[in-house]
């Protein structure tokens, strides 16, 4: 019986939230939906300050990198040294892969 109670005590509460959305992944989703307000609006360094608030939540994350690569050349701003080219960023998913794709081919692109 003792077992028991020990079990539904343990048990319970990782039921209980599982369905709850971390606070990070809300703080993510918060933050694309502003980048993406800032970059259809034009408004070029709140799109950049987004993109760069999103690589300080995920520093490898390859969806920021091309955010910040998108939104700097969109608006003619010098890519920051750091970011490197898409060739260095990270590639071990599929997502990976398909961001650095986009950035490849939004640079070989002439304006």
């Amino acid at each position: 019986m003792n077992q028991r109670l020990i079990n539904v005590a343990l048990i319970f509460p990782a039921f209980s939230f599982a369905h709850e959305i971390p606070d990070i992944s809300n703080e993510w989703n918060h933050r694309v939906e502003k980048f993406q307000e800032h970059l259809v609006s034009n408004k070029c360094s709140g799109a950049i300050q987004e993109s760069k608030t999103l690589l300080e939540i995920d520093p490898a994350s390859t969806e920021a990198m091309f955010y910040l690569y998108y939104s700097s050349k969109k608006c003619g701003s010098e890519l920051p040294e750091w970011l490197g080219k898409p060739t260095s960023w990270p590639n071990g998913s599929v997502k990976d892969r398909y961001y650095i794709d986009l950035a490849q081919t939004l640079g070989s692109e002439r304006r």
